[in-house]
């Protein structure tokens, strides 16, 4: 039956290039020595660590080369999730650290990624250990 159908996958063969910008005080104020994660997603809640990458003193990261379908796939109809999706966690000592989730990346298309991280509260004692959890939302329908 037709409902059972399960369109095909595209092909990882393209190159993402992304950059990681990090912040805090609404982008203000770049921050130094941020830890960026970066994991493929592969939908069953697991992810492939692909690179660890520290943010220099204007609050970027390198610009990384990442697998990813090729963007002329998310103008061709009939292919589930034309893009890759990555979680990017950013963490440092003194914020809260921010979980990027479903981050999606095109071939050939280079995406900045800015961060905004929130400074813990001194008289709290909260551990650096606390955490806020952004999900980006995924394309739909892109026919």
């Amino acid at each position: 039956p037709l409902s059972d159908y399960i369109p095909p996958t595209p092909p990882e063969t393209g190159i993402a290039q992304l950059r990681v910008w990090v912040t805090t005080a609404r982008q203000a104020v770049p921050i130094e020595g941020a830890r960026v994660v970066i994991t493929k997603e592969d939908g069953e809640g697991e992810g492939q660590l692909i690179k660890i990458l520290t943010t220099n003193q204007d609050g970027n990261t390198a610009t990384v080369d990442l697998p990813a379908v090729p963007a002329e796939y998310s103008q061709k109809p009939g292919y589930a999730h034309p893009y890759t999706l990555y979680a990017i966690q950013i963490s440092k000592p003194g914020y809260f650290t921010v979980q990027n989730n479903h981050v999606p990346l095109y071939g050939s298309i280079s995406t900045i990624q800015p961060v905004d991280m929130t400074p813990l509260p001194e008289e709290a004692g909260l551990e650096s250990s606390q955490e806020i959890v952004v999900s980006e939302s995924a394309p739909e329908n892109l026919q």
